[in-house]
């Protein structure tokens, strides 16, 4: 099952939340890391629907979830997540898909601003990852 145009949107959206009251560090303070990976599937959401999630990390190993630290793109939300699985969520960001001359390509670029000061700001080509075919309820 490969994604469709429509079923990228959701990702295109941009993370904002409310201020937090808490000071913000300049761009030039902020952590500001790349990863080396990326790809993206198909899953299952909550409530049966389907939707597509895009990970980012250091590993060319295509194991979801992944194993190694990384950031998981899906259904309007960012977050980064350690090897143990522990996940905090971005307080703001955005992400813009280029052209993609392939259904199995997704490329654009994000800026992602995590709670403890780390930033996601990179350029990114995803494979596409087949997996077994689902069917969500």
């Amino acid at each position: 099952m490969r994604p469709s145009a429509i079923s990228l949107l959701f990702v295109a959206s941009v993370l904002t939340a409310p201020g937090c009251g808490a000071a913000r560090r300049s761009d030039s303070q902020q952590d500001t890391r790349r990863y080396s990976h990326s790809f993206f599937s198909h899953q299952c959401g909550p409530t049966g629907g389907s939707h597509v999630v895009l990970y980012l990390l250091d590993s060319g190993k295509k194991a979801e979830p992944p194993m190694t630290r990384h950031v998981r793109v899906e259904r309007g939300r960012a977050d980064v997540c350690s090897a143990e699985g522990a996940c905090v969520t971005a307080t703001s960001g955005q992400i813009t898909f280029g052209v993609s001359k392939s259904d199995t390509v997704l490329a654009g670029d994000l800026d992602f601003q995590f709670p403890n000061g780390e930033r996601v700001r990179q350029t990114f080509k995803a494979k596409w990852k087949r997996g077994p075919v689902s069917i969500c309820e």
